[in-house]
């Protein structure tokens, strides 16, 4: 009669550090609409500017034009309002987002560590820009937005009054279409608005008061230069 046994498998090894992945904070249902009603006041000029200022595309037709013709702009395109201040103090995207947190972070970077052209040009530009709170209406385990919080975190990680660290604001996937209407844009994954922005103190005192900032445990233990150790498990298939 053969045997029933099952032979044991290769044996698995995880290796993994104590250390937690960043925190960052959630809102229950009532502050995530304070927040979002603040907001949308805050963005709803961006849309009523582009709803009447925005000229749409001819598509196909557009090209059908004689090459050689010049058009002259008419008396209404000369008189066009300039966009709403507000604009100037936002981030909308997510690589214009993370582009200016990174470059917050190069400032930060310790003088022992060498520092190319390019970070030192970027820097420069963003001296005196600061980025105090990041709204992202996305699901928080998309990897596309994974180096968020730790953006964030690093970006603001030496400010000597904790109030003054950037902030990252989950807020529920539905607000995205929101968010999107109110500034005119058939998407807004990612926006971000910055310290000084023109009319946004109630929303920022707000987001201060009632948000955390983001956490990362493993870079803070890191820098401290201790070994926190390691926590390994070994699994053998078949075996209980």
């Amino acid at each position: 009669m053969a045997s029933t046994k099952t032979k044991p498998g290769r044996p698995v090894i995880k290796a993994d550090t104590t250390l937690k992945s960043p925190l960052i904070p959630e809102l229950s249902k009532d502050k995530s609409e304070i927040i979002l009603g603040l907001l949308n006041s805050l963005l709803e000029p961006v849309g009523r500017h582009r709803a009447v200022h925005t000229v749409k595309s001819s598509g196909k037709n557009a090209k059908k034009r004689k090459r050689t013709s010049e058009e002259r702009p008419s008396p209404a395109a000369e008189q066009r309002p300039s966009e709403p201040e507000i604009l100037k103090y936002l981030t909308v995207g997510l690589n214009t987002t993370s582009r200016h947190l990174e470059n917050e972070a190069a400032l930060l970077k310790p003088r022992a560590l060498p520092t190319t052209d390019k970070e030192t040009k970027a820097g420069k530009q963003t001296i005196g820009k600061h980025l105090a709170v990041v709204f992202l209406p996305k699901p928080k385990d998309n990897l596309i937005y994974a180096h968020l919080p730790l953006l964030c975190y690093t970006s603001s990680c030496e400010q000597k009054d904790k109030a003054q660290c950037t902030r990252l604001v989950l807020l529920d996937s539905s607000c995205e279409r929101t968010i999107a209407t109110a500034m005119g844009l058939p998407r807004a994954g990612v926006v971000g608005i910055f310290d000084d922005a023109p009319g946004a103190g109630p929303l920022l005192e707000y987001v201060r008061d009632n948000v955390d900032p983001v956490e990362v445990p493993w870079l803070e233990k890191a820098l401290s230069g201790q070994w926190m150790g390691m926590s390994v498990e070994t699994h053998v298939p078949g075996q209980v």
